[in-house]
C-alpha cells in the first residue's frame, strides 16, 4: 500500500505511535512536523519534513535549503540515499544517514537501475558521493557515454534551486 498524501502518512504515523515509539508532537508550518522518537537508547524530539517518497528530498531541492532546518525525513517509502535519518512509515523503520532500502550493489543490474526507484537511488547515491556509484558511473561496460552525460547533468541540476515556489518548511 503506497501512502499518497501527507494526510495519509500522518494518519498512519499517529495510529502506529504506540507500537513504533514514534509520535507526532505538533504540526509545523507547511510540510514540517515535530516528532518524539523513543526507540532503543534514543529518546528525543526531531524537526521533520513529510514527503511521500524520500527521493522527493532532491526533487524539492531540500538538499540545498533544508539541511539546517530539518533533522529527519518522515516518508511513506524510502527509495533514496539521504544525508540525514529517514523514518519510513510503511516499513516502520528508521534508516541512518546514507543507508538505503536496497543495497547499492543492486545498481549494477541494468533493469533495476532503469526502474523508477533504481534511478532515484542511483541519482541520490551520486549526490551523496557514494564511492560504489561513482565507480559504476565511470564504468563504460555498464553505462554508455550518453547516459553518463545525462546523469551528470541531472546531478548538476539538483545542485541548483529550480524556479518557482519552494516546499514550505519554515
Amino acid at each position: 500500500m503506497l501512502l499518497c498524501t501527507r494526510h495519509q502518512i500522518l494518519s498512519v504515523l499517529q495510529s502506529s505511535a504506540y507500537t513504533t515509539g514514534v509520535r507526532q508532537i505538533n504540526d509545523g508550518p507547511g510540510h514540517r512536523i515535530r516528532i518524539h522518537y523513543k526507540r532503543g537508547k534514543i529518546d528525543r524530539e526531531f524537526e521533520c519534513v513529510v514527503l511521500v517518497r524520500s527521493s522527493h528530498w532532491y526533487e524539492h531541492r531540500l538538499n540545498l535549503y533544508g539541511m539546517g532546518l530539518i533533522e529527519m525525513v518522515v516518508c511513506a517509502r524510502h527509495d533514496s540515499c539521504l544525508p540525514i535519518p529517514v523514518w519510513s512509515v510503511e516499513e516502520a523503520k528508521v534508516y541512518n544517514p546514507g543507508e538505503t532500502a536496497h543495497p547499492l550493489s543492486a545498481l549494477e543490474n541494468k533493469t533495476f537501475r532503469g526502474s523508477r526507484s533504481g534511478h532515484a537511488l542511483f541519482l541520490a547515491a551520486l549526490l551523496t558521493q557514494k564511492q560504489e556509484t561513482l565507480t559504476l558511473l565511470e564504468d563504460e561496460e555498464h553505462i554508455p557515454r550518453s547516459t553518463r552525460y545525462r546523469l551528470k547533468a541531472k546531478v548538476r541540476a539538483y545542485a541548483n534551486l529550480k524556479r518557482g515556489r519552494r516546499l514550505t518548511i519554515e
